[in-house]
């Protein structure tokens, strides 16, 4: 994943924060379901780096932000 994706996501991340603060509507249930996919990508990407032999902190530089 190259800087320009993960300053992306990272901000695509940020924007699904500020919608947990939204009282009614959509909002909530989208940015909930992308942070499951997110999470659920983190996990892939850590068990895979570490299946590959890859140093763990190449794997935290390639993690995005997480929705919490």
């Amino acid at each position: 994943m190259t800087g320009f994706e993960l300053a992306c996501d990272n901000a695509v991340n940020a924007c699904l924060r500020e919608a947990k603060l939204v009282g009614y509507g959509e909002q909530p249930v989208i940015a909930y379901l992308a942070a499951v996919e997110n999470e659920i990508t983190a996990v892939r990407m850590i068990l895979t780096g570490r299946l590959a032999g890859v140093a763990p902190q190449v794997i935290r530089e390639r993690l995005r932000d997480l929705y919490a």
